[in-house]
């Protein structure tokens, strides 16, 4: 029996692989051929020194090897580009590359860095659309990406802002009806994700008859966008509990993507999605089968990406303790019916569960190995964030330690000029009277130059002090400023042209109006603001 079940193992898994190799056979085999052409493109650019034809072929390289999902090779070409662009300061081939190298990283969920090579790459083009290097079409475009990258976040606010950019250069130009189209798309996708769900219907519907009746793109893989709306239109169908308007929603995508050869992660998602809504209306072989088409899409093209599988993990298990319970009830039947049918069942019973548990044990570690990895690049930005506080914290402290340095020289000069002065007052002249009121003003600019320098250290202290204290003078923020710098009464008195006393009351005062404990430190208190 066990020699049995593991040739039929051996023979679906056989079945399978060859099942999908047919299909994508011819497709590959065309990109390979090209990736060798353009190879060969690379190298005579090479020979003759052409640097403009090396950022385009190796450029080319990236986006065909990404293609078939070469994603380590893919990105290796882009970076070449990129750095070759950077030597030639090709800002048009920068922007392409920055672009390319951003859908990558998107494809792998590492959102921030995606989004940052986007961000380089709207910034370039609004520098370059202003000093009229580029058309304002391509800004639209750029503006339109972004929209698009931040609807995939789940930033419905951010998404609608870029949008509304694009559609104000929409107002001021004449488009293309596939840059029209695009828009158009777009704006039925924030309807969606703003939950207006049946606006969003009939707006991608107007859409999906323009591509009926006008086909306004030129190449099979323009139909992409087409792919999309039937994907959208059928997630939108689904929340409205409409199976059958879902499910051929989710068809046609499948066929779209399946003509086009390009969007394989779509199509994994796509059985999927057609899965689940089929497993919650009782469909259950029906969702089992497309949920092995799904996996055996993630298997063989995403190995190296590790999709999630959480929701095909969910269906799986439900269907799993289904199939069981059902396969129990059979056998007891069959029992009662003819004993000799106990052995066919057990083995259909065994060879299920074996393919089931297999595929849950793959699920199980890809989601391991991804939250392992989470865990390691959360600990490394921890690790990063707090070296840079402390590098912040090192630098204000240096900073207060000059400032404390040269007002202590400032309070150096005040005594200097005090004794000129009581010399100048023990000898009375004219001109001595001006040189002494001079001198009696030095106080007041030493002061100001002081807080100058203070705040440019402390930019926040002041904000912060009259957040929590909202009822301190401005004289007791100077007070306030220098127990921050750690200064005594005497140096006060001597920097602000008042007597130690006058520095001790002020001290209580403060003390009286920031409601401090008798047990309380002053300078703790401020020194923690």
């Amino acid at each position: 029996m066990l020699s049995h079940l593991r040739y039929l193992i051996l023979l679906l898994l056989l079945v399978l692989s060859n099942f999908i190799a047919a299909q994508r056979k011819g497709f590959f085999e065309e990109m390979q051929a090209l990736i060798i052409e353009r190879k060969g493109s690379y190298e005579e650019a090479v020979n003759r020194d052409d640097s403009s034809s090396m950022i385009n072929a190796l450029h080319e390289l990236g986006r065909l090897n990404n293609r078939v999902l070469n994603f380590a090779e893919s990105i290796d070409y882009f970076s070449q580009s990129l750095k070759l662009s950077e030597l030639r300061a090709d800002t048009s081939n920068l922007i392409r590359n920055y672009e390319s190298i951003g859908s990558i990283y998107r494809t792998f969920r590492r959102d921030d860095t995606s989004l940052s090579y986007f961000e380089n790459a709207l910034n370039m083009t609004k520098i370059l659309v202003l000093r009229g290097e580029l058309d304002s079409l391509i800004l639209l475009r750029s503006y339109k990406k972004m929209a698009s990258l931040h609807r995939n976040f789940g930033n419905n606010d951010t998404f609608q802002s870029y949008l509304d950019s694009a559609f104000v250069i929409n107002s001021r130009m004449a488009l293309s009806s596939k840059d029209v189209l695009d828009l158009k798309i777009e704006e039925a996708f924030l309807l969606y994700s703003l939950g207006s769900i049946e606006m969003a219907i009939d707006s991608l519907r107007k859409i999906e008859g323009v591509f009926q009746n006008t086909r306004p793109f030129s190449k099979p893989t323009d139909l992409s966008p087409l792919m999309s709306i039937y994907a959208k239109l059928a997630g939108a169908y689904d929340e409205l509990d409409d199976y059958e308007m879902a499910l051929a929603y989710y068809q046609k995508g499948i066929k779209i993507a399946d003509s086009i050869n390009l969007h394989f992660g779509h199509q994994a998602y796509l059985y999927q999605f057609m899965a689940s809504l089929q497993f919650r209306n009782g469909f259950e072989t029906e969702a089992y089968q497309n949920l092995n088409k799904s996996l055996s899409f993630q298997n063989k093209y995403f190995s190296a990406k590790g999709l999630t599988g959480k929701k095909l993990l969910d269906i799986k298990t439900d269907y799993l303790d289904r199939l069981e319970a059902n396969e129990k009830q059979l056998i007891k039947q069959e029992l009662v019916i003819a004993q000799q049918n106990n052995e066919v069942l057990w083995t259909r019973s065994i060879a299920a569960i074996a393919v089931l548990l297999l595929v849950v044990g793959v699920l199980v570690m890809m989601n391991n190995n991804q939250k392992t990895r989470a865990r390691a690049e959360k600990k490394m930005l921890e690790r990063e964030s707090e070296r840079k506080q402390i590098e912040a914290q090192t630098l204000i402290d240096q900073k207060n330690r000059e400032l404390t340095s040269f007002t202590l020289k400032l309070i150096e000069k005040d005594e200097i000029i005090s004794r000129a002065a009581e010399v100048l007052e023990a000898n009375p002249q004219n001109q001595s009277k001006d040189i002494l009121n001079s001198l009696r003003g030095s106080s007041v600019n030493n002061w100001e130059e002081f807080n100058q320098r203070f705040v440019s250290v402390n930019p926040d202290f002041y904000h912060r002090l009259t957040k929590e204290f909202p009822n301190l003078t401005s004289n007791d923020l100077k007070i306030c400023a220098l127990i921050k710098l750690n200064f005594s009464n005497k140096e006060m008195s001597q920097l602000l042209g008042i007597s130690q006393s006058s520095v001790n009351m002020a001290r209580y005062r403060l003390r009286t109006k920031m409601n401090l404990e008798r047990e309380a430190n002053l300078t703790s208190v401020i020194a923690s603001i």
